[in-house]
């Protein structure tokens, strides 16, 4: 007799459906994580009231969005907590271009990149 147990059709037909969302899973939870420490870390050491984190090209995080801010709103109840796009300003500041003033519109260069916001002003 063997000691392996049986495994059914339709337990081998979802191993890889489940073993992907268990990974995915890991790594939405694992980047929350890091970003909680870092906003933490922020608010700590530093005047700031933002804590901006530029999302690389890498796939999955943009996927993953919905679920990872999900996560990350409950953790910092009265912060804004969102996905944005901003553009770098000459003054090297980070502008949201959703909501640039009219006045910052000369500062801007081109739209930099997708950042997770997490702002406590």
């Amino acid at each position: 007799m063997s000691d392996h147990p049986p495994v059914s059709l339709s337990q081998m037909q979802k191993m890889y459906a489940e073993r992907q969302e268990a990974t995915r899973v890991q790594m939405v939870q694992s980047l929350v994580s890091s970003l909680y420490e870092a906003a933490i870390h922020t608010a700590q050491t530093t005047t700031q009231t933002f804590f901006y984190y530029p999302i690389p090209g890498h796939a999955g995080i943009v996927e993953n969005m919905a679920d990872i801010l999900a996560q990350l709103k409950p953790l910092f109840p009265g912060c804004k907590v969102s996905h944005s796009l901003l553009s770098r300003g000459t003054d090297g500041k980070l502008y949201d271009i959703e909501n640039i003033q009219d006045k910052d519109l000369p500062l801007l260069t081109a739209v930099d990149k997708s950042y997770i916001v997490i702002e406590w002003s």
